[in-house]
């Protein structure tokens, strides 16, 4: 791809090149870039003598890139907390839900949305930088879940969240796994670097990462990100209608550009996909293919406690040997398919 050519010499690409022309600004606020991004950077591997390839082989500090993301980057903010900048158009509804989210009350046990730490206009005036905090992702099998009680504990937090967003009118309608991110600051207490988060770094050193189980440490807290198909409907859950194909998860059978449906069942698909293989029989009624068949987001929560609490404390301690058995697409699609077959054409 175009956006991935290597731009510098010293084998930076264009997307982080569009980092290094604001690394100034952004030290002028505070935010301190990692050296990569520096115009005055020099790689850490021509003294050694290695070439570029070489020094990433090595994972050397400042060799790690992360292709896949353009507009997001690490930083350390002004009180020295490590930090996520993710750069998006000013004025675009990633920018207005994000800041309408943040405004809802942080003391509410069932808000499991990111926090807005800050954000930063760009001098071009076209964008702007929404600061959050550096969570972790893989939150599913890095590290693995240990027993049941970590997954129930996980799937409980995403149906919270849910009912806080479809209480205050709000729809996600892009819920999937890899927009569920985990607080690391006790599960991997000696922390991880944003590109290699296997590793960790101290004085330039590398080291492997050392994580606790997350039953061991709790609570484990999760978080709902990227907002940028948020919608608000103040028509409320019951009267709400909407048109587009939106989301990574977008096989639910009402999904249309032209006959309206309605987009609270579509987060109640989504979460039930996100956490189905979980519990299977529990969260069946979740995938129904007739949206007026699913329940709401409260009453899933009652059910899914009043499942919970049905359960032997010992059974929840029972170990999850393989997280495959959980999550293998396989498994999850055959599933899906036996109870909502119309998603057989698109799995």
């Amino acid at each position: 791809m175009a956006e991935n050519a290597l731009a510098d010499p010293f084998g930076r690409y264009a997307h982080e090149m569009s980092w290094v022309a604001i690394q100034p600004f952004l030290e002028s606020r505070g935010y301190r870039l990692r050296p990569r991004f520096h115009p005055d950077w020099e790689p850490s591997w021509l003294q050694k003598g290695l070439t570029r390839q070489e020094a990433f082989r090595l994972r050397l500090e400042d060799s790690l890139i992360i292709l896949s993301v353009a507009d997001l980057v690490d930083a350390i903010a002004p009180n020295g907390c490590k930090v996520v900048l993710k750069r998006v158009v000013k004025g675009s509804n990633e920018e207005m839900m994000s800041l309408r989210l943040n405004s809802l009350d942080k003391e509410d046990p069932f808000n499991h949305l990111i926090p807005l730490l800050d954000t930063i206009d760009l001098p071009n005036g076209e964008q702007v930088i929404l600061v959050t905090p550096l969570l972790r992702g893989l939150s599913i099998d890095d590290p693995s879940f240990h027993c049941r009680e970590e997954v129930i504990e996980y799937a409980r937090q995403l149906l919270e969240g849910v009912v806080f967003l479809h209480a205050h009118n709000f729809t996600h309608r892009d819920i999937c796994v890899s927009n569920v991110l985990m607080d690391p600051s006790r599960v991997v207490p000696s922390g991880f670097h944003f590109a290699a988060p296997y590793l960790r770094f101290e004085s330039n050193k590398r080291k492997s990462i050392k994580t606790r189980r997350r039953c061991r440490v709790q609570p484990v807290n999760y978080f709902f990100i990227d907002f940028e198909s948020v919608s608000f409907h103040p028509e409320g859950p019951e009267h709400s209608r909407a048109l587009g194909l939106f989301g990574q998860c977008n096989i639910m059978p009402e999904l249309s550009l032209t006959v309206p449906y309605n987009p609270f069942k579509v987060d109640i698909f989504q979460i039930g996909c996100t956490i189905f293989a979980l519990f299977m029989l529990f969260f069946r009624p979740l995938c129904a293919p007739r949206p007026e068949d699913r329940p709401t987001a409260m009453e899933a929560l009652t059910a899914f406690e009043g499942f919970v609490s049905a359960m032997k404390s010992r059974r929840r301690k029972y170990l999850v040997w393989n997280k495959e058995e959980f999550f293998h697409p396989r498994i999850v699609s055959r599933a899906l398919v036996r109870i909502c077959p119309p998603l057989n054409r698109f799995l």
